[in-house]
């Protein structure tokens, strides 16, 4: 884990160091580093970002309360899948994750101006909607600023896109875009892998 790669990550969600002492932040960026939650909180001490009491203190929490955070009332089977939550600072990443894995959608939404996100695409793509609901996260703004919080489910490989548009203007050009590439299949479960099983179906 160069120090370069932490620090990348770390911009693309606007996190501060102090930010770095949050359970939620280290497994958030654990997950987009594709390390442990307790491999991060060493290596920031290998960095010079934590002292070695602090990095001991950080490895000792469990991610499990980051991950009920993040899934907010969608209580999954188990918690060991991950949970993954994204805003629109990940546009256009890639994610790699397991098929029980949750992503957590929060997006902003000018529903007052009668804007509203069409799902269609991500229903095309294989995704479920274990939660849909609309989040006031500004109630001093003018209109109230919202966002949409969604929790998505499925085993999918492939570009989830989302387009904010007025209901009735479905296929007009959107107010704004959202989109990031799923790897959502996880390990081969053994036998012939899965991408020669599709070309297959797809042939025979």
């Amino acid at each position: 884990m160069p120090r370069w790669l932490i620090a990348a990550h770390m911009r693309r969600r606007s996190y501060t160091k102090q930010d770095l002492f949050r359970t939620d932040v280290i497994y958030q960026l654990s997950l987009r580093l594709a390390v442990s939650y307790s491999a991060l909180c060493w290596a920031l001490y290998g960095h010079g970002l934590f002292a070695h009491d602090q990095a001991e203190q950080m490895a000792s929490r469990e991610p499990k309360g980051a991950k009920q955070m993040a899934a907010a009332d969608v209580v999954p089977q188990t918690w060991h899948p991950d949970v993954w939550a994204l805003s629109e600072r990940d546009h256009r990443s890639i994610i790699i994750g397991g098929p029980e894995d949750l992503v957590v959608l929060e997006l902003e939404e000018h529903s007052t101006a009668g804007f509203a996100w069409d799902l269609r695409e991500a229903k095309a793509l294989g995704m479920r909607i274990r939660a849909d609901e609309r989040v006031v996260v500004d109630e001093e703004a003018m209109g109230a600023a919202q966002k949409r919080r969604l929790t998505l489910e499925g085993d999918v490989q492939g570009i989830l896109r989302l387009a904010e548009r007025r209901p009735w203007e479905r296929n007009g050009q959107p107010n704004q875009s959202f989109e990031v590439r799923l790897d959502l299949h996880g390990r081969e479960r053994g036998g012939m892998p899965r991408a020669q099983r599709a070309a297959l179906r797809k042939t025979g």
